[in-house]
């Protein structure tokens, strides 16, 4: 007779035994557990690396692939992608920890069989083109060092829109983002991808126009500064160039919402402030930084 005893937790309602030593659920099914390791990121063992944001929660659906775990490494962020498709069971790693290369960050519990009710494609997928219902056979976890890894280059541009007061000094504008997950993130100066044959000038102010539908405002000649950051998407690591120029806005400075921007809990998807306040709704140190050196410079 097989000895079944019940795991003290349940994870979305589905309750998980022991069979045989092997953890179970409710259907029968056997599941697997896909630990999320920390890869080798080429760091040196003073650069500190602290785990940032966590894309899902407990219990919640994770796709193969898709980015999991957000950390900082020293001024650069890296998103962590997903082994397997499954339920997050654990995040063994929570949120401002410090963590070493090759650490369990957390684990994933993947179904052996069908009969989870979702595409393997991704939650929005439907049956046509070749989808199913069953589980995907996960690669077996491994910690695959960035250095190894296909490197794609990718180039954005943005602005730091500022206005100038009679007797306060200057004040910026940023944009709380709908489209950044980690929610700490979210205020940010206008920016956006490249497009072919545009230059990063056209684009910053492309962007601007877009984001904002602001009119009255101009670059403002002599400053341009670009910072980089590395990430991990789908097992491939991207480098990302942004450059930033400075323009200055006239009146009225009520910019309009575009579908990129979204109210924050006290109802503000727009912020014009002084130089403290934006310094501490950016999260980044990379931007903090250049709008540190914006802010010197229209101080001069």
């Amino acid at each position: 007779m097989k000895e079944v005893t019940r795991s003290p937790f349940r994870l979305q309602g589905i309750a998980r035994f022991k069979v045989d030593g092997k953890t179970t659920d409710v259907t029968g099914f056997a599941m697997r557990e896909a630990a999320v390791i920390l890869p080798d990121l080429g760091t040196g063992p003073n650069t500190p690396i602290v785990v940032s944001y966590w894309f899902a929660g407990r219990g919640e659906t994770v796709w193969e692939g898709e980015r999991l775990v957000e950390v900082l490494v020293g001024p650069a962020t890296f998103d962590v992608p997903a082994p397997a498709t499954g339920r997050l069971v654990e995040i063994r790693a929570r949120e401002d920890a410090p963590v070493l290369p090759g650490a369990l960050l957390g684990r994933i519990a993947v179904s052996d069989k069908g009969g989870s009710g979702e595409s393997a494609d991704g939650p929005d997928a439907g049956s046509e083109g070749g989808g199913t219902d069953a589980w995907p056979e996960p690669a077996p976890p491994s910690v695959r060092s960035a250095s190894l890894m296909t490197t794609f280059h990718e180039r954005s541009a943005g602005v730091i829109p500022f206005r100038r007061l009679d007797d306060q000094g200057f004040v910026y504008l940023v944009l709380h983002s709908a489209t950044v997950r980690n929610p700490r993130a979210k205020w940010e100066f206008p920016k956006g991808g490249v497009e072919a044959g545009e230059t990063t000038h056209q684009t910053a102010a492309r962007e601007f126009q877009e984001e904002t539908g602001l009119l009255d405002w101009s670059f403002v000649d002599g400053f341009e500064r670009t910072l980089s950051y590395t990430y991990i998407r789908r097992g491939r690591k991207v480098v990302k160039m942004v450059t930033y120029y400075l323009v200055e806005v006239g009146d009225p400075a009520f910019p309009t919402r575009s579908a990129e921007h979204v109210e924050d809990p006290h109802g503000q998807w727009f912020h014009w402030g002084s130089f403290e306040e934006i310094n501490q709704l950016l999260y980044h140190s990379k931007i903090r930084q250049v709008f540190a050196d914006a802010d010197a410079w229209l101080q001069k």
